[in-house]
């Protein structure tokens, strides 16, 4: 036999790395209990400890002989102290947990044949395993909507007015959640106007206050105001998540509906023989307001948590953030990372997503811990000619939350000291708040307008003009609805002109990276032009582009030009096709090829590169494709050792280009 527990604990490693408690008896022989886990979750505030206030009353209560059953003097003083908490006589009742808490008081207040108006979501239909139904002998849950796990009286008004007849279950009690399931809080004006429908249909009006105290920090008001001034009869009072061990209270501020709820306790096995242990902690809780120094800290995680994953990529939140609990919808990579790091969250709670829990322990530690397995580099292939300030208000998003970005999106930043500052200054912030880099590279198709030029120009001691071409048949492409239309295919003359062939549009996609070459040769252009021209079928035309008839463009010719001297020293130019025969007064490809990539310099020596790629099983424009993104994702290792800022190609060193692409 054990003599008793000597008050000191050992630290030790496990086998398995992690720290076991050891205790030892006063006769010195060791007992191990459960590590806990390595860190701090986010799964329940039920995870958590408790607080000290909660501890130190506990074990105050421990010393000597008290009557049993509640009659004990910590129980009477617990009792009163919530009633000059609420500022009024009520009934208050101890139970050990919430569910035993709701589904006795919701007992008291119905009979059999009654119904219950809750919201879908609430934690008495979704987590309390028929509890309200089984204590009530069959009283039913009705479920109604609402937004933000809120019931509205609009909802409740006709759910009791729908039908009055004997074969439906009597409307009798309305529940709702002070904060919700969903971690949003009802506001005062929401309660008046619920309280005030209740009494007006002749309800009883019940709140599960699990986390009561978390709501009356965010609203910053008296429990009183959110609860009996606003028409609230009967409170089930949380004291588990606040942080204590067990124990909540069930308070009757309508003192007629608590007639012989004791006996309902004891029947339910919930009139602790030892009251005491329950009603000890809420002293220690309510002395001070301990309990809402914890909520608020709670509910301050909780933001810095909400707004740290709400400036992440992918990642939205499903609620305001209003009490303890952050809502949010994950990439289901980015939930599977989570849990193999070993972080505890619930993916099953209110409307689906991934619920985050903060309790009176969390820390900002543990909440930046969380947030720092964000990625170090996102790729942004999203289309972004067509909504630029939407794609720029994302992309900001992801680099002041510290996260890098390879995109093939927002052409004219292939180019970007080149961009305009609507454009470029927005993001050059971001990375300077978030300390990240951008690079992007995606057109024609990301390295026949600057690395190929570059090589062609070391061949040569001296360039007169330099074209660069792509040349393509789109037949296979298939994109109408971008680049088709963008081009012109199926149009015809009466139509009014497609994006590429509008002023200015060529100049503003392609204009960049002319002037940077034309600045990296040292060369003073004179104008940057643009010039298009459509061809128009004479036959009809089956391709998976597009169908295009007689009298449609079919290929289009369009291209910028740096001028010096009244002549096109650099040009940038495309020639694109549905058909080989389309156009044929324009360049071909060499060699029967569907594609190419052209760079001819004019120079001594004269130097054409003819790039062209392929793939075993794909079409060519998808080997394109395919290259374009290669060009993108080579480029990460550099990217996020990168300085902070906006990226360029000529930034980056070749060869980190090509590092380990051979295996």
């Amino acid at each position: 036999m054990f003599r008793g527990w000597e008050l000191a604990f050992k630290l030790e490693l496990t086998g398995f790395g992690l720290l076991a408690i050891i205790v030892r008896s006063d006769n010195g022989d060791p007992m191990t209990v459960p590590s806990p886990l390595p860190r701090k979750q986010f799964a329940s505030d039920n995870y958590a400890g408790i607080t000290p206030q909660a501890w130190d009353a506990m074990a105050q209560a421990n010393h000597g002989h008290a009557p049993a059953y509640g009659d004990d003097a910590w129980t009477a003083r617990a009792a009163d102290m919530i009633r000059e908490l609420f500022e009024t006589d009520c009934e208050v009742f101890f139970a050990f947990n919430g569910t035993a808490a709701n589904s006795m008081a919701l007992a008291a207040l119905c009979q059999s044949y009654h119904s219950i108006l809750c919201h879908e979501i609430s934690h008495i239909e979704t987590d309390e395993c028929g509890a309200p139904e089984f204590f009530s002998n069959g009283t039913k849950l009705l479920l109604l909507p609402g937004a933000d796990g809120k019931l509205g009286p609009d909802v409740v008004e006709h759910a009791v007015k729908r039908r009055s007849d004997v074969h439906y279950p009597k409307p009798r009690v309305v529940s709702i959640t002070q904060s919700t399931e969903m971690g949003t809080v009802y506001s005062l004006d929401e309660l008046d106007r619920l309280g005030e429908t209740a009494r007006r249909l002749g309800l009883t009006f019940h709140m599960d206050g699990a986390r009561f105290g978390n709501a009356v920090v965010r609203l910053g008001v008296k429990p009183s105001e959110i609860t009996w001034r606003r028409g609230v009869d009967v409170l089930c009072f949380g004291g588990t998540k606040m942080g204590m061990a067990v124990g909540e209270a069930i308070v009757f501020f309508r003192k007629d509906l608590a007639q012989e709820f004791e006996y309902r306790c004891k029947q339910a096995g919930q009139l602790s023989s030892k009251m005491r242990f329950l009603a000890a902690p809420w002293i220690g809780m309510l002395q001070d307001d301990a309990w809402l120094k914890h909520a608020k800290h709670a509910n301050a995680c909780a933001d810095r948590l909400s707004s740290g994953l709400s400036a992440l990529p992918q990642v939205k939140l499903m609620a305001p953030t209003q009490a303890n609990a952050v809502f949010a919808t994950l990439p289901e990579a980015a939930i599977r990372t989570l849990k193999e790091k070993g972080w505890r969250f619930y993916t099953f709670i209110g409307n689906g997503g991934a619920r985050f829990m903060c309790a009176w322990d969390t820390s900002e530690n543990d909440v930046d811990a969380l947030l720092a397995l964000k990625p170090d580099c996102v790729v942004y292939t999203a289309q972004a000619e067509t909504r630029p300030m939407e794609a720029i208000e994302q992309m900001s998003k992801i680099l002041a939350a510290g996260i890098n970005i390879a995109a093939t999106s927002m052409v004219w930043l292939v180019a970007p000291r080149q961009a305009d500052d609507w454009l470029r200054v927005p993001l050059e912030q971001a990375c300077e708040t978030g300390d990240a880099s951008l690079y992007v590279n995606g057109i024609d198709p990301g390295y026949s307008g600057d690395t190929e030029v570059h090589s062609a120009l070391s061949l040569v001691t001296r360039a007169r003009s330099i074209t660069v071409q792509e040349i393509f048949d789109y037949g296979n492409y298939d994109d109408f609805e971008f680049t088709g239309k963008a081009m012109g295919f199926g149009m015809t003359p009466d139509d009014d002109p497609p994006m590429l062939f509008l002023p200015g549009v060529i100049t503003s996609m392609w204009g960049g990276p002319v002037r940077n070459l034309a600045q990296q040769l040292g060369v003073e252009l004179d104008e940057i032009r643009q010039r298009a021209e459509p061809w128009y079928t004479q036959e009809r035309i089956e391709c998976k582009m597009a169908t295009v008839e007689p009298g449609q463009m079919a290929a289009a010719r369009f291209a910028v030009e740096g001028v010096r001297n009244g002549v096109p020293v650099i040009t940038m130019e495309h020639i694109n096709r549905l058909t080989v025969t389309a156009g044929p007064d324009w360049d071909y490809p060499p060699d029967n090829h569907i594609g190419v990539h052209r760079v001819v310099v004019e120079g001594d020596p004269r130097v054409e590169l003819n790039t062209h790629v392929s793939h075993p099983v794909l079409d060519s424009t998808d080997a394109g494709c395919i290259s374009t993104a290669a060009r993108v994702v080579n480029a990460i290792d550099w990217i996020c050792r990168a300085p902070k800022g906006l990226i360029a190609i000529e930034d980056i060193p070749q060869a980190e280009l090509i590092r380990g692409l051979m295996w």
